[in-house]
């Protein structure tokens, strides 16, 4: 799933929008060598831990990649906590949870600048 994710990216900026990123940090279910073939052909670098410790990385920065890890799953985790909702997910379509996603993220930030 990440060739998919990656080809509908689309980061704004000031100027023109980029399609895509410098970097990818993911879990070690995407270590594949398909992933990594991909990320190589769009000279992305990929913040990716292998499975095995045989193989280690060079460029693989652990500090770095557990600071955005933690980031993401501290997200997560307030949004499961605001809203129960989210952490049980009734709905069937990926469109209506990523729409509830929306949904509280604007309540959030509404409640922030009030």
């Amino acid at each position: 799933m990440l060739i998919p994710l990656l080809e509908n990216v689309r980061i704004e900026h000031r100027g023109r929008t980029r399609r895509r990123p410098g970097r990818v940090y993911a879990d070690t279910k995407y270590d594949m060598p398909l992933n990594r073939f991909y990320l190589a052909g769009k000279r992305i670098q990929a913040q990716i831990p292998r499975r095995s410790k045989k193989h280690s990385m060079a460029e693989f920065d652990e500090a770095e990649y557990k600071s955005h890890r933690s980031s993401v799953e501290r997200f997560f985790s307030w949004l499961k906590e605001g809203f129960r909702r989210m952490g049980f997910r009734y709905e069937r379509t990926p469109a209506a949870y990523l729409g509830f996603i929306h949904l509280a993220c604007f309540v959030i930030h509404w409640r922030a600048i009030r």
